[in-house]
């Protein structure tokens, strides 16, 4: 019940943003599987799974994944950066396009290197 409307939703704001609609599922998967990608050169280093690693494993919508971004550039920038974690979290930002409306998405001059 909550993926179809999950589905609905993502759905909805796709024909409200007169953006093409997209497979959100087989999207959802790629997205988590990016984000983890990302992570797991430094989940060795750590103890204990972050906090984020679970939350991003568990997401089951794309909002949660899309929100989980700002987690994402703070455990990755601990480790290589901040240069860098705003580098690999704008590639895994781009695949969100056609799904997240587009006043969503960071502008240009906002973006601080």
């Amino acid at each position: 019940m909550i993926d179809s409307l999950s589905r609905f939703a993502s759905s909805f704001v796709a024909l409200l943003s007169a953006e093409p609609l997209v497979n959100v599922d087989g999207r959802i998967d790629e997205i988590r599987d990016a984000m983890l990608g990302a992570l797991t050169p430094y989940v060795a280093l750590e103890p204990v799974l972050p906090k984020a690693w679970i939350s991003i494993g568990v997401a089951t919508d794309i909002q949660t994944l899309w929100y989980l971004r700002s987690d994402l550039v703070g455990l990755l920038a601990d480790y290589c950066g901040e240069g860098a974690a705003r580098e690999q979290v704008s590639v895994i930002t781009e695949m969100f396009r056609g799904i997240i409306p587009h006043g969503q998405f960071p502008r240009a001059g906002r973006i601080r290197k």
